[in-house]
């Protein structure tokens, strides 16, 4: 499963009026690093926040179950949904 660390908790925000709907948005987007295996280099990615959502804490997450849906027309779509790694406990010796 990929990891993604969030290193950041700086959100960035667009907003303005859709041509097609004329409706109002707002995007919040969160930077984020994408670990895949096999990769030598993360890549950047945006995760898209909800408009209450706080961002994410520094750390490190996996991807929830419900990032993964069906869309209405049957095919697979991704919303990232992160849940955090739980971090290596300490055997004392």
């Amino acid at each position: 499963m990929p990891r993604i660390e969030i290193e950041s908790t700086q959100i960035k925000e667009r907003s303005g009026r859709s041509e097609r709907t004329g409706r109002e948005y707002n995007i919040r987007e969160q930077q984020a690093l994408l670990f895949k295996a096999g990769s030598r280099y993360p890549d950047k990615i945006k995760i898209t926040l909800d408009e209450d959502a706080r961002p994410y804490p520094v750390g490190v997450y996996e991807l929830d179950d419900e990032s993964f849906y069906p869309s209405r027309f049957g095919s697979l779509e991704v919303r990232p949904v992160l849940v955090p790694v739980a971090p290596a406990v300490k055997v004392a010796s």
